[in-house]
């Protein structure tokens, strides 16, 4: 190893460029998790290191020693430089020698021995703090590296070169915003110096401020032409500004001559979903899983991967299959057993490849061997039982689900479809008349988000985004109330007696998680723009251990002040996963008893009440102490949305013990579905919410919260079943009312297609099929009447049932009913199509 000392004072040589090839560049996660950035150091950003090499000036025992340890006697040149330090002890460059020699030997905690010594014996001498902050560094040990730089800089406070170093430091540990103002004052100073140049760009590309790093690196790449770091840089950072061709093109040639880039192939991935070129897309994000190492980054590229396969199986099903989603995922779960979320997303593709034993034999392991509990793999089983014909199995996971939420108004769609596909119509129909009912009470669509960026081209939603979003709502007839008046706006109304003369309610609720500072410094402002109430919920663990991401309390108070945030909790350490048992796998903390180190055991149920104690009731306190508004303290928000009905679980009643507990502290609650809306009558400790898609534009995300609205969600199915049920005129009151109230026409049309079809061509079949003594009481339909109005008696939701169908036996095994003849075939997307393919993970 070479290593060559610059010509420049002692005391600002910096010590460490050879040395990160060897322990690699540190990683935000090195030092705590957070939410991600996406964004690693960069390894090659102007390194740090030296060449063992002797200058003019230096001493006689410095040449001694260089020549010693360059002819292979290390011990012979430490004991020069030793003796040479007891007569000359106030000799720094003696002192930086020794703990090179050291260092080059890979020895380096006998360096940082030695150079601890000389920052003792020196006393105001600010080199050892800079070389102990340096190989610090080199070993990963950032919070260490950047105390030593703090240490220096109170020594020296003017000097440029241990504010470059100290801010390098920071950037690492992703206090990027800190890093980049540091830099900025820097660069203004010296704007000469091109290394200073090329850290500021580093920490806008870091930060998401991609137009001002474009400029900044093109700089570099001026100043450094063979930069091939700063060349693909200045490329990423022109694609994300922008989109532009010119930028898709750079890199495309950049990844020809370097194959396994990863920053290349998910800059090329990211700009090719957001463009809507989801092959390409697909192909960039195939390539990551080949070359990705870290575990979690892994596993999102798999579930990224098979989202697009799904997605394009959609479009193009003659040339891409679910079977290619399936061995993206295995392949996957082969490396990472034991990711529960990756196993029961195998169990989901297989449903949708329709391999219904496959698909039961994943579901049963996930509930063996990780959480009998888990709701969503009861939910699979429910779907392979109603798929493979095995309807009264699928009663009995259907009451399994239940269990958990015993008033979710949704399960009701779930008993409709079940009872639909044995031919119990009467029965389906009485269990969307209850879905209708109980929307028709009141229902709120949820959203959530977590961060927020500038670019239209990442994973983050931007505020570009957003805007359109929450104006597309706006457009829609929604109003918006806050999270923690939820209880308020669901008890405005009751519902009519006749429900036909219902209009479904438009409002909704945005939601915020882990208080990020990206969400805080761009959401701030929006939301005084855009005039609606948000509401934040705020890990209090990270903010009170200062983490780089997260808004601290002063920065939390200050936007409370400033716009129209609200703020509530995100738990203590809950947002944090541990392992459950010595060297295991981490788990979700509020569904699992944990491993106590110190200790040497798990905790005890007694132990982890305590701890949920702390997670609910510590983090609401903290809250209220430090925000001031407890009425806006009323809301929680569960971590992963998973109280132990989602993932892993080593308790036995993990959901039952946090509502319990929950319950003392908050009057709202929120977990995860893609239903999304909290409805009145549901338990509002598990009100339900949904994230936007990747990219989603405001004119989809109208369309989709209007179609799972309980009241349009039952109506439009109650057409299709009445289609099916051969009830005509029931079919075309629900499409009326569907259009009264403003359905969704992108749904709409092709459901009125459906029902067509179903019904032999047109909404009126005649002469009418064979019906029941009760079906025939319907009179013929008058071509003359006019529609039926709000103001008129309108078609009640569905006839009462003459005789409750008879039940299913536990061994009985229905298949399902063969399509009457007549009919064309049913080839269209019918109103809960895409609901029950997102529904199979419903929390």
């Amino acid at each position: 190893m070479s290593v060559r000392i610059r010509n420049r004072p002692a005391w600002i040589v910096p010590l460490t460029v050879a040395l990160w090839a060897a322990t690699g560049a540190p990683a935000y996660d090195a030092y705590r998790e957070a939410p991600e950035r996406n964004e690693t150091p960069i390894i090659s950003d102007v390194p740090m290191a030296h060449d063992l090499a002797a200058t003019p000036g230096d001493p006689a025992a410095v040449r001694d020693a260089i020549a010693l340890d360059a002819a292979g006697n290390r011990a012979a040149a430490v004991a020069r430089l030793e003796e040479a330090i007891l007569q000359m002890p106030d000799m720094s460059r003696l002192w930086e020698v020794l703990g090179l020699i050291h260092w080059k030997a890979g020895r380096t905690d006998e360096t940082i021995a030695v150079w601890t010594r000389y920052g003792v014996a020196a006393g105001d001498h600010p080199e050892p703090h800079i070389w102990l902050g340096e190989v610090r560094a080199a070993r990963n040990e950032l919070p260490e590296a950047l105390a030593a730089f703090d240490r220096a800089l109170k020594l020296v406070p003017d000097s440029a070169e241990v504010q470059f170093q100290r801010t390098r430091i920071h950037r690492w540990l992703g206090h990027i915003e800190e890093a980049a103002a540091t830099m900025r004052t820097l660069v203004a100073r010296h704007p000469d110096r091109a290394d200073l140049r090329r850290e500021l760009a580093a920490a806008l590309f870091a930060n998401r401020e991609y137009t001002e790093a474009a400029t900044l690196w093109a700089q570099v790449r001026r100043d450094r032409p063979g930069d091939e770091d700063a060349e693909l840089r200045e490329i990423a950072s022109r694609a994300y500004a922008s989109g532009s061709p010119e930028a898709i093109r750079d890199a495309v040639a950049y990844l020809e001559r370097y194959p396994n880039n990863l920053l290349a192939l998910y800059t090329l991935a990211d700009l090719a979903e957001s463009g809507g070129r989801k092959e390409e897309a697909l192909g960039y994000v195939k390539r990551v899983l080949t070359v990705e190492k870290d575990p979690k980054k892994k596993a999102r590229a798999a579930f990224r991967a098979s989202d697009l396969v799904s997605g394009l199986h959609e479009i193009h099903p003659d040339r891409y299959s679910i079977e290619e989603a399936i061995l993206v995922v295995r392949d996957y779960l082969g490396a990472q057993p034991y990711d529960v979320d990756v196993r029961l997303l195998l169990g989901e593709l297989y449903i949708e490849s329709a391999r219904w034993n496959e698909a039961r034999e994943t579901f049963e392991k996930a509930m063996a061997e990780y959480n009998p509990q888990n709701i969503r793999a009861c939910r699979g089983m429910f779907e392979v039982c109603v798929a493979s014909g095995r309807y009264g199995e699928a009663g009995r996971w259907l009451d399994r689900v239940r269990q958990f939420e015993p008033n979710d108004p949704y399960l009701w769609y779930l008993e409709a479809r079940k009872e639909a596909a044995v031919g119990h119509h009467a029965a389906a129909f009485e269990a969307l008349d209850n879905l209708e009912r109980a929307g028709a009470a009141g229902a709120v669509a949820v959203l959530l988000y977590h961060g927020l960026g500038e670019s239209d081209w990442t994973d983050l939603p931007s505020v570009g985004i957003l805007r359109e979003q929450v104006n597309a709502l706006k457009a829609a007839g929604y109003r918006f109330v806050s999270a923690h008046d939820l209880p308020a706006a669901l008890s405005v109304s009751e519902p009519p007696e006749d429900l036909s003369r219902h209009v479904p309610m438009r409002v909704a609720c945005i939601t915020w998680d882990d208080a990020r500072r990206d969400a805080m410094t761009l959401g701030t402002p929006l939301s005084r723009e855009l005039k609606v109430p948000m509401t934040m919920h705020v890990p209090v663990g990270y903010v009170n251990q200062d983490h780089p991401f997260i808004a601290g309390w002063n920065d939390l108070r200050a936007s409370q002040n400033n716009s129209t945030w609200h703020f509530s909790s995100h738990a203590y350490d809950g947002h944090d996963p541990r392992p459950a048992v010595q060297n295991g796998y981490v788990v979700h903390p509020l569904a699992n008893r944990l491993w106590r180190p110190e200790a040497g055991r798990q905790e005890t149920e007694e132990e982890y009440r305590a701890r949920l104690t702390r997670e609910y009731g510590g983090s609401r306190d903290a809250i209220v102490a430090e925000l001031k508004r407890p009425v806006e303290a009323d809301v929680f928000a569960y971590p992963f949305g998973d109280i132990g009905q989602l993932s892993h679980s080593n308790m036995t009643n993990a959901p039952g013990i946090n509502l319990e507990i929950a319950a003392k502290y908050y009057k709202v609650g929120f977990i995860q579905s893609h239903f999304g809306h909290a409805v009145k009558g549901s338990n509002p400790l598990l009100f339900q919410r949904t994230e936007p898609y990747r990219n989603e534009r405001g004119s989809n995300l109208v369309v989709r919260l209007l179609s799972a609205h309980p009241v349009f969600l039952a109506r439009a199915t109650r057409a299709e079943m009445a289609a099916t049920a051969d009830k005509p005129y029931l079919a075309n009151a629900m499409l009326a009312l569907l259009e009264r109230d403003g359905y969704p026409a992108e749904k709409l049309d092709p459901l009125k297609a459906k029902v067509r079809r179903m019904l032999g061509g047109s909404l009126f079949r005649w002469p009418f099929w064979k019906r029941t003594s009760a079906e025939k009481a319907d009179p013929p339909p008058d071509p003359a009447a006019p529609p039926k109005t709000p103001e008129q008696p309108g078609v009640a939701p569905t006839p009462a049932p003459a005789t409750k169908p008879p039940a299913v036996t536990d061994t009985e095994i229905l298949r399902p009913l063969p399509r009457r003849s007549g009919g064309a075939a049913d080839d269209g997307a019918s109103a809960g199509d895409d609901l029950r393919r997102e529904t199979v993970r419903p929390y």
